[in-house]
């Protein structure tokens, strides 16, 4: 018997695993206790795929010799590969206690652990790993992955760098690497990381678009679009790649190119929610857009995506007393230094403790200064990236949150279908986006009078609460403002006309009549800044259309992305700002207010009007034109008198900052009075 056993071993080690297999299963039909052919012959099985047998006999060597770890460990490994958790984790960690140096027993609980989405337990578990084996590159990058997850993106940094000083061309960890780089806001890093990535493996079409998706976010967007046409030549059928470049091509102000991609992105996946946000939102970037076509295109997006979701719909727990402190969720993904916050922030840092308790669902993974400010008001902070919509649903339901509030819209990170599934009695799309979802499940929107003209409120399936005015601007918080100087033209003894919008706004009736109004405005200038504008193609494109109608390159001025500093001093060159159509401005509106520029908007132009809410708040009506021959009109009589503009620009900061758009404790008792009001009509329902 001993010389069969012998053999096997012989055969085993030489590499003819048949044989020894052979040999292994005549000792155990003899001997079925030998605890060396139990475990050699298991292993055999468990190279060929034959698990279930290879399990038998782990499990018989281990009631043979309780104490022999490598039996245990080779137990836990087969029944991880069946995706049997539980006994996994259970033979592993008996493999550990029994000897606890076993290196990849830790490393196969921790991939388990991660699976079943335990990730606090799966990152201790790779740690220990990790000080068994430092030099251990999967524990080291599968650390950082989770610690991504979680948010820590400075301790996820450091673990991909360990990987790669031990592995300095491992491609997945470079591509992990400048992941994290791009969502902690070091852009330039994750460039270098992603095409270091590409250098290693062009074919991989992945690579190109996270690099491309970089590149977006930098205004460098004839590469992204580059990337992500490099991408669709490799991988032509993934839709993903179709939306991303969509998002591209309307950022470079393509919008009907870009609507095209979003399309074929929707044809290649019929369920793309994100998709079909995507192709919401640009073409409400079309001049012949109507409020009918927007509106309808909003209600076959919920009746695809989020009203199925109401036969999930459970009743609230929430106590209908009219005076208690009441719960107030926002959600959104700019809980941050970004424009958006600079609307919505003032609510929440200036909000009432003892009437509301304020939950920040943030889906924002970088985080900065501001970000730690929110923290410090919220009573209760939570990172959603690594939540689902049906989890997140879940949580907020949970917590119950009284008001949900909505602060994305149709926009890039937003959580439509948690709302979808009503986990707050009441529930308000504000501030995010001011066209609306459609949406069943949203009960409210804010706006204002101007924001959403009366004529086109019956095709909003969410009821309009009217504020007084439905923009704010929350600037001490974000940047320190630079003193207004005097008026440019008195100085120049010309005019110089501004727009800081996103390009994607400036549509070609906006550039057509902001000629003619150069045309009548002998020696005037227009300066148009936008990030995309650091690009030398988007800049000839620009003053090539002005060109065809007879303006000459000289008075057409561009500037492309600076710093938020930088940003608001580019205001001390211009005289009059012109608002794009029909996409009004926001908060570039509000900036220029606040710099002493008064904003010239077209009301029967745009869409939605929300500079024009602002001007009439702050006593600004004459500057709110009726139509485009008014436009034009408007910016010749005013461009005409200097003396006017000059002590109008002397006293508008003062006048915006006792307004309500620029003060916050006034504009947030305004809110809270209303969440008061619709918290008391819902409790009367009930």
């Amino acid at each position: 018997m001993e010389n069969s056993l012998e053999q096997a071993v012989s055969f085993h080690k030489a590499g003819q695993l048949k044989k020894a297999g052979i040999c292994y299963k005549k000792v155990l039909d003899k001997q079925p206790d030998n605890i060396i052919a139990l475990s050699n012959y298991g292993t055999i099985l468990y190279g060929n795929g034959r698990l279930d047998e290879a399990v038998n006999c782990f499990i018989k060597a281990t009631e043979v010799k309780p104490d022999y770890a490598d039996a245990h460990f080779n137990l836990g490994a087969i029944l991880k590969e069946q995706e049997k958790w539980e006994g996994a984790i259970a033979s592993l960690k008996r493999a550990i206690a029994i000897k606890p140096d076993v290196i990849q027993a830790y490393f196969y609980i921790a991939t388990i652990l991660t699976k079943q989405e335990n990730l606090p337990e799966a990152i201790g578990y790779y740690k220990k790993t990790i000080a068994l084996k430092p030099d251990h590159v999967d524990a080291n990058n599968n650390l950082g992955i989770l610690l991504h997850k979680q948010g820590n993106l400075p301790d996820a940094i450091t673990s991909f760098k360990r990987a790669l000083a031990i592995q300095p061309n491992h491609l997945a960890v470079h591509n992990n690497l400048g992941n994290t780089y791009k969502d902690q806001g070091s852009f330039d890093l994750a460039v270098a990381s992603f095409n270091k990535a590409i250098t290693l493996n062009p074919a991989i079409f992945e690579l190109h678009v996270n690099l491309g998706n970089v590149l977006t976010i930098l205004g460098r967007v004839d590469e992204a679009v580059k990337c992500f046409k490099k991408a669709i030549t490799i991988k032509p059928d993934n839709p993903e790649l179709f939306n991303n470049l969509g998002a591209a091509l309307k950022d470079q102000g393509k919008i009907e190119e870009a609507i095209l991609n979003f399309k074929k992105a929707i044809s290649l996946q019929k369920y793309y929610p994100a998709a079909h946000c995507n192709l919401i939102f640009t073409t409400d970037l079309l001049t012949d857009s109507t409020t009918t076509k927007l509106q309808q295109m909003r209600r076959e997006w919920a009746k695809k995506y989020a009203d199925p979701l109401m036969v999930l719909w459970t009743p609230f727990n929430n106590i209908p007393d009219q005076t208690r402190k009441l719960k107030i969720g926002y959600v959104g993904a700019d809980f941050r230094r970004h424009s958006a916050a600079m609307i919505f922030g003032p609510v929440i840092f200036n909000h009432n403790p003892d009437r509301f308790q304020i939950y920040c669902y943030a889906g924002n993974l970088d985080s900065d200064d501001l970000t730690a400010k929110f923290k410090r008001y919220a009573y209760k902070w939570l990172q959603t990236s690594h939540l689902d919509d049906a989890q997140l649903a879940e949580q907020i339901k949970n917590d119950g949150i009284d008001i949900l509030i909505d602060l994305a819209g149709h926009t890039r990170g937003n959580r439509l279908l948690t709302f979808a599934r009503k986990p707050a009695p009441i529930q308000i799309t504000a501030w995010g986006y001011p066209l609306g979802t459609s949406m069943k499940a949203m009960d409210y929107i804010f706006s204002d009078p101007l924001s959403i003209p009366y004529n086109d409120r019956e095709q909003y399936i969410e009821t309009i609460i009217d504020l007084k005015c439905i923009l704010h601007l929350d600037s001490d918080n974000f940047v320190k403002f630079p003193p207004v100087n005097k008026l440019p033209a008195t100085t120049t003894g010309t005019v110089t006309f501004g727009t800081f919008n996103r390009l994607e706004k400036n549509s070609n009736e906006s550039y057509s009549t902001w000629g003619k109004i150069l045309q009548n405005i002998p020696n005037s200038k227009l300066l148009l800044k936008a990030p995309q504008l650091d690009s030398l193609q988007q800049v000839e494109k620009i003053k090539t259309t002005f060109k065809k109608i007879g303006i000459a390159e000289s008075r057409i001025i561009t500037m492309g992305k600076s710093s938020q500093e930088e940003h608001l001093a580019a205001h001390h060159l211009i005289d009059i700002m012109l608002d794009p159509f029909p996409h009004s401005g926001g908060v570039t509106t509000l900036e220029s207010l606040k710099m002493g520029v008064p904003v010239l908007t077209c009301i029967e132009k745009s869409i939605f009007c929300d500079s024009g809410g602002m001007l009439q708040i702050m006593g600004l009506d004459n500057w709110c034109a009726k139509d485009e021959v008014d436009y034009v009109n408007l910016a010749k009589k005013f461009a005409a008198d200097i003396d006017s503009l000059a002590l109008l620009r002397a006293n508008l900061r003062e006048r915006f900052e006792k307004s309500l758009v620029g003060n916050s404790p006034l504009y947030t008792a305004h809110i809270e009075e209303i969440y008061r009001k619709l918290w008391q009509e819902w409790c009367n329902k009930q």
